[in-house]
């Protein structure tokens, strides 16, 4: 397994981090975890053959996860790439495909097949993927329900497996309680540390797990305890360094 952080960047853009982009290789295929902002240019100073990705995974659709998204797709049609793209979807198929649209993304001038599939779809396609939906979207509730929008309000973590190595990349996260019982025995916990309160990270720190990275930022309270404590396995995220 190879994982690569491309972008560790919170919400509100830095000028030296890019937007959330996680990028692996497992059990022989390509895989991208988000697709913020700088994705794109990430790939082309990496010098990828546009065939290079087997399958993107949005985790959630808020734009530092999911905005540098139709640029790698206008990228690679431009590039012309000639392989199946598949893109595993937080919200409805139908509205993401509509989303690309919009953007004058159409199928039909590709030179490649692009399939747009739930997330449902993941663990059956990829069975060395485990999702687990997390409440990160719950505060938009009211004012879904009020508007009468159709967005589902779906963010996911994911647990990935090969042979005897774990890793958990947890997207946005308020709270471990969803990962809890999986997080045993992992080697490498990639961890939203901007959203997470301490007390959630504590309960990790005394896990069996060899390396957590803290991603998206870190919060004050987070910064100030690790520095305090020179807590060992612990580490900020480095975009472009191979952790695995």
């Amino acid at each position: 397994m190879q994982v690569i952080i491309l972008g560790s960047g919170p919400g509100l853009p830095s000028l030296d981090k890019k937007q959330s982009a996680i990028l692996t290789e497992i059990h022989g295929e390509n895989i991208l975890f988000d697709c913020g902002e700088g994705t794109s240019s990430t790939f082309l100073k990496m010098d990828k053959d546009p065939d290079f990705l087997d399958s993107i995974v949005i985790s959630h659709m808020h734009p530092d996860h999911s905005s540098g998204l139709p640029m790698l797709i206008q990228m690679l049609y431009l590039q012309n790439r000639t392989k199946l793209l598949s893109i595993y979807t937080p919200e409805s198929p139908i509205r993401f495909i509509r989303l690309l649209h919009d953007f004058y993304l159409f199928e039909d001038r590709f030179n490649f097949d692009l399939e747009i599939k739930p997330m449902s779809s993941l663990p059956t396609d990829y069975p060395f993927i485990s999702i687990f939906k997390s409440n990160h979207l719950d505060g938009y509730y009211e004012i879904i329900q009020k508007c009468k929008l159709d967005n589902e309000m779906n963010s996911y973590s994911y647990i990935l497996n090969e042979n005897d190595r774990k890793v958990v990349y947890t997207s946005d996260i308020s709270t471990l309680e969803h990962l809890c019982d999986y997080a045993n025995k992992v080697d490498t916990f990639i961890v939203d540390a901007v959203h997470l309160p301490l007390a959630e990270l504590k309960c990790i720190l005394t896990n069996d797990i060899k390396r957590i990275i803290l991603s998206h930022g870190i919060s004050n309270e987070i910064k100030d305890f690790i520095e305090t404590n020179q807590i060992s396995g612990v580490e900020l995220a480095q975009e472009g360094k191979e952790i695995l």
